[in-house]
């Protein structure tokens, strides 16, 4: 009996950690974030780091200040 709990259990835990929302939250207020473009949360003004969007002026300095 005691293994198909755990196997049920497993199951519904694997359940909730894949099939959950795949929404963006603010780190900073919490609330979810509305438009994917937008870099600006819309309640607390946290910038989200955007794919792609590394800041050059950094790495031009570790590779070409030597």
């Amino acid at each position: 009996m005691e293994p198909l709990i755990l196997t049920g259990i497993l199951i519904v835990v694997l359940c909730v950690k894949y099939f959950k929302s795949r929404s963006v939250y603010c780190p900073q207020c919490y609330q979810r974030r509305e438009d994917d473009d937008e870099p600006l949360c819309t309640n607390c003004g946290w910038m989200f780091v955007l794919p792609g969007s590394y800041d050059d002026d950094y790495l031009g300095d570790e590779e070409g200040g030597r």
